[in-house]
């Protein structure tokens, strides 16, 4: 089975390479958002005036519970706001190929080799999108109002942090193939410095 090794940072603009909306300030939140749009960034309308408050309290407890899960079970991370990528087995030509007639077919791009990473201490993963992965425990508590089961399976990989040295035993243990997606946190943007 071959092992992921393709990570992808996608952005549309430089100026949001390696951001994360949640480590904004109450002051430059709101202004931020009303700037964010399918044009410049992903998925923009979880950003809407509609969505924003509940997608925000979403991310920002998801955040909240994997920095405290790292820091529990490892050491504690340097920031407390991840930069997000993506690890599969395609390349970043290939997953760009996969956007095509799609609002993201145009995403600029930052792609890395795990394998090129030396220093994966502070270097974090989810089996799936972690929004998703921890979204059916955060709904049967009641504290959001999207129930991903709806359109996800839920699966016992779900609703767990692993670190990135876990990788190969989580794969093998799941028997994940090699469709399967990944979501990485990098908690410390220095080591990202050199890619950007």
């Amino acid at each position: 089975m071959m092992t992921p090794n393709y990570l992808i940072h996608y952005y549309k603009k430089r100026e949001f390479l390696f951001k994360t909306i949640t480590e904004l300030s109450e002051a430059e939140l709101s202004s931020t958002l009303n700037s964010l749009s399918d044009n410049n960034t992903w998925y923009g309308s979880r950003f809407s005036e509609k969505n924003r408050i509940s997608y925000m309290h979403f991310r920002s407890y998801v955040e909240k519970f994997m920095y405290n899960e790292l820091e529990e079970r490892y050491s504690q991370p340097p920031s407390k706001h991840p930069v997000y990528m993506y690890l599969s087995t395609k390349t970043a030509e290939e997953r760009i190929l996969g956007l095509k007639d799609t609002p993201y077919a145009d995403s600029k791009y930052i792609s890395i080799k795990l394998s090129d990473i030396q220093d994966k201490a502070n270097i974090s993963f989810t089996v799936d999108d972690s929004m998703w992965s921890f979204g059916f425990d955060l709904f049967r508590k009641g504290i959001i109002d999207w129930n991903p089961a709806l359109e996800m399976e839920e699966k016992e990989f779900h609703g767990k942090l692993y670190h990135i040295n876990e990788l190969q035993e989580v794969i093998k243990q799941y028997n994940l193939d090699e469709k399967q997606t990944y979501e990485v946190h990098f908690w410390d943007k220095k080591m990202l410095s050199k890619f950007g």
